[in-house]
């Protein structure tokens, strides 16, 4: 997986999932991540994007994106956080 395009597609979803109205953020809370499947190079790649609760208060989450695609040995992983005051 080109590392270099992995982490252009991470910060562009974590970008759309930053504009997110907090009432929808703070549903995903506790929930599975959502995934969809993108096309890297012509193959197949799993983007996943979770949020969680990054302080006690409760004022602020840190939305996570994680890439799984293939390599020539098998997966890669690359992720990257964003962290975002409600």
């Amino acid at each position: 997986m080109d590392q270099a395009h992995a982490y252009m597609l991470l910060e562009s979803a974590l970008q759309r999932a930053s504009d997110t109205p907090p009432e929808q953020l703070m549903a995903r809370i506790g929930s599975p991540g959502s995934a969809e499947t993108i096309f890297m190079n012509k193959q197949p790649a799993e983007l996943e994007i979770s949020v969680e609760w990054q302080d006690q208060a409760k004022r602020t989450v840190r939305i996570f994106a994680e890439l799984f695609g293939p390599n020539t040995v098998g997966f890669d992983r690359c992720s990257e956080s964003l962290v975002i005051q409600l």
